[in-house]
């Protein structure tokens, strides 16, 4: 099994000490050799590295053909943030130097060679009335929930 992590040293560290082999930092120009993995996830990191292009071209590069790229990350195209503006929680302005929404983050996996299989939308809130449950439901399934959750293959 080989397992990568990239960007946070604790999970590095933890992984480590279990003996498991990980690599810590960026994940531009960690792997000479190309089509290294059958998946890669990456979860919530897209909209805090400075050029997203590179890195859909770089996990493009390490997956085999026919390999799933699981991609999440914020949709800025959300109901909450529309409802909460600037205190929409997810909104993140100290570290997040990227928003995008489902339109813009399926043109950048295709113009990075993936074929974008699967996109949901989702909430990551607990709403206490049913019908800000019912509300948030419906958004995210008519996507703008605040979470994007998207599955590319390698072509």
């Amino acid at each position: 099994m080989r397992l990568v992590c990239s960007g946070f040293g604790f999970f590095h560290r933890r992984l480590s000490r279990l003996g498991l082999p990980t690599r810590h930092g960026s994940l531009i120009g960690q792997w000479q050799e190309e089509e290294v993995f059958d998946v890669i996830h990456c979860s919530h990191t897209i909209e805090h590295v400075p050029d997203p292009v590179a890195y859909l071209k770089e996990m493009h590069r390490l997956l085999k053909r026919g390999g799933q790229l699981m991609l999440a990350c914020p949709n800025y195209a959300c109901l909450p943030r529309v409802v909460f503006r600037e205190k929409w929680v997810v909104w993140c302005l100290d570290s997040h130097l990227w928003q995008f929404t489902t339109t813009q983050m399926r043109r950048l996996l295709t113009s990075a060679g993936f074929a974008v299989d699967s996109v949901q939308t989702h909430h990551g809130y607990a709403p206490r009335t049913p019908w800000k449950k019912w509300l948030l439901d419906k958004s995210a399934a008519f996507g703008f929930g605040d979470g994007l959750n998207i599955i590319a293959v390698r072509r």
